[in-house]
């Protein structure tokens, strides 16, 4: 048993270590922040130590003391909010439907993204790395096949709670709301871009793998009756 000087001892050693962690997560976050600042403004490649260490204001034997390269400070930046990410696609049909969950984790995702400042030329930069990084090709596949996992096991509970058709195979969905997720992520480059207008598309899309066979027949000859 700890005497109360030992006691205290160990009490102050956590809250140093406790201030220490909060200390070191600060840094990594400013050094994050500012490669990320120059990487919008010199490019991925360009984008050199100097260059973060003058954006974050320190030296660069600091900042090597958080991050040993460059590439390590691109693939921290791959892989922020990946948990939270799984987690929320996990949980997307618990509440909403496939239409408002297919557009509304897209637009969470991307919200993410821009408090970061992470643009979609950034991103496409990213990708485009991604060919050449085996490092980076790894964590992007590792983070699709996460992705895919979590929303196939939303879509399963989904289909035995009967939100979605009997017959609708988890895998094969999900394949799709994948490429839709990606398209849309592309998309975003264009100026006027604007999700909401997707929206009605994707209702049209999914209705097929929504409704139980005889309600969708049902559904196509109240169609035709009020053409």
């Amino acid at each position: 048993m700890s005497t109360p000087v030992m006691g205290a001892l160990g009490n102050k050693g956590h809250k140093m270590r406790k201030v220490d962690e909060a200390n070191t997560e600060a840094k990594r976050t400013t050094i994050l922040r500012a490669a990320i600042r120059c990487f919008n403004k010199f490019g991925l490649q360009n984008a050199s130590i100097q260059d973060i260490c003058r954006e974050a204001g320190m030296r660069s034997g600091h900042l090597y003391y958080y991050y040993p390269s460059k590439d390590a400070i691109i693939e921290e930046m791959c892989l922020m909010g990946t948990e939270e990410l799984v987690d929320r696609i996990d949980h997307m049909l618990d509440t909403r439907d496939i239409v408002s969950a297919v557009v509304d984790i897209h637009q969470e995702a991307e919200e993410g993204r821009q408090k970061w400042e992470i643009t979609p030329a950034l991103r496409l930069e990213l990708a485009a790395e991604t060919t050449r990084n085996e490092r980076l090709r790894d964590i992007d596949e590792d983070q699709t096949a996460r992705f895919a996992e979590a929303a196939r096991r939303a879509v399963s509970r989904a289909r035995e709670e009967g939100k979605l058709n009997s017959k609708l195979d988890p895998a094969h969905f999900v394949d799709i709301v994948m490429l839709l997720w990606f398209g849309i992520g592309w998309r975003r480059i264009e100026r006027d871009f604007d999700l909401e207008r997707y929206r009605e598309a994707f209702a049209l899309l999914f209705e097929p793998w929504l409704l139980e066979p005889k309600k969708l027949a049902k559904s196509k000859k109240t169609t035709r009756a009020k053409a």
